[in-house]
């Protein structure tokens, strides 16, 4: 597969509709809210010898918040499994301070990961790094778009 080179994730990254963008920086102003509604289910016995393996329930926001970033495009395939960000990048702080292109690799990495480990994205969520992976996104587009929209607060690490 043909990796994305940093140029490519800002271009599809500036390339983002100002209004689609400023719906996904008012979904990552609603985080906290959003991750207080996720919830797990399943991991219960539905009859003798049959278990219901467990899930996450996403609250609605953070379901707009996957749709938004699905429809934005800027989620470009690369190959997520092997790449160096995923120990590099380990908090919060350090992913605001990523290049953007390895703030929206996380994402991808992490969309796609959720398919493999049921609660990843939760998990993501209350440590802080999926919040500071969009203040990085949304940062690098003031700067180099022109969009100065009110920037994102700093979501308390959720």
């Amino acid at each position: 597969m043909q990796q994305p080179s940093d140029a490519d994730y800002e271009a599809v990254l500036a390339a983002v509709p100002e209004q689609l963008w400023r719906e996904i920086e008012q979904s990552l102003r609603a985080l906290p809210e959003s991750t207080a509604g996720n919830e797990w289910k399943g991991g219960h016995e539905t009859r003798p010898g049959v278990r219901h393996l467990p899930y996450v329930q996403y609250s609605p926001g953070i379901e707009l918040l996957r749709t938004q970033l699905n429809r934005s495009g800027v989620l470009l395939p690369h190959d997520w499994v092997h790449w160096h960000g995923r120990s590099t990048y380990t908090d919060a702080a350090s992913m605001r301070q990523a290049p953007v292109a390895d703030a929206v690799r996380y994402l991808v990495g992490l969309l796609r990961n959720e398919r493999f480990n049921e609660g990843a994205i939760d998990a993501e969520l209350r440590v802080g790094r999926v919040a500071a992976a969009l203040e990085n996104m949304s940062a690098w587009r003031q700067q180099h778009t022109g969009d100065h929209a009110d920037a994102a607060p700093d979501s308390g690490g959720g």
